[in-house]
């Protein structure tokens, strides 16, 4: 299947621009050394940079070495499947909203925890969308079941409940009242995936019509496909003939 018409299958176009939003951004801070990465981290002076109040997810560098390289490539086919998943649900509107929220709110609520409190270190890199985004997913698909490693089966509710806890420690960690700011968005979290909002209802979206073209393209896939398979089919129906007439020979 060409890159194209993969895309296009994905109907996830957000999701899919985040993707290589955030592959463009480490590249760039592989080769610049970090160049600039500061200026994108959300901290408590974000009033003096207020852009990255929307732009601290592209503080992200997953290019460091073989580990953070497989931590990426991971990272982004999860995103592909459970974020790419919500946004077919709710229609890319709804979800343009619902990724906005889900940055912003959790940078804020960190934001007052770190001046209440005292510490805390910003936020930077997509963790916070992403984790909220996979909680709807989560609550919307309770009994989906994912391996963990290939080896773990770990069911959608366990990792919704995973994501919460880590997400508590990673951010409470010798400062409880920031790990408790941290986890307050996953309530709305929860809201949207339980249709708790009135003006905001997690419905899935109708379908896109196809056009012409895309069924054109879509005929031609299937029909190569098809093909392909009648092919390996054909030769492997004459492999046998000849292993059998080799048999007989003898």
């Amino acid at each position: 299947m060409s890159l194209p018409i993969w895309i296009q299958r994905q109907r996830a176009p957000i999701t899919l621009s985040v993707c290589a939003g955030l592959v463009a951004a480490s590249l760039f801070f592989f080769f610049s050394v970090g160049t600039g990465f500061n200026s994108l981290t959300f901290n408590v002076d974000w009033l003096e940079k207020p852009w990255t109040l929307l732009l601290y997810p592209f503080a992200f560098s997953g290019t460091g070495g073989i580990n953070s390289l497989i931590s990426t490539l991971l990272l982004l086919a999860w995103m592909v499947f459970t974020c790419g998943t919500v946004e077919r649900d709710l229609g890319t509107s709804k979800y343009a909203a619902l990724l906005l929220t889900m940055t912003v709110l959790p940078a804020l609520l960190v934001y007052a925890g770190m001046r209440i409190s005292g510490g805390g270190s910003g936020v930077m890199g997509p963790y916070f969308p992403i984790a909220g985004i996979s909680v709807v997913w989560a609550i919307r698909y309770p009994s989906f079941q994912v391996n963990l490693f290939g080896i773990l089966p770990l069911t959608a509710r366990i990792i919704a409940i995973l994501i919460v806890a880590g997400t508590f420690f990673l951010y409470g960690y010798g400062n409880l009242l920031l790990g408790v700011a941290a986890i307050l968005y996953f309530i709305l979290s929860w809201a949207i995936a339980t249709n708790k909002i009135p003006f905001f209802l997690y419905a899935s979206a109708p379908e896109a019509k196809i056009t012409k073209a895309q069924k054109v393209r879509e005929e031609a896939y299937l029909a190569d496909a098809a093909r392909r398979q009648h092919e390996r089919e054909e030769t492997e129906r004459l492999r046998k003939l000849f292993e059998r007439s080799g048999i007989d020979d003898k």
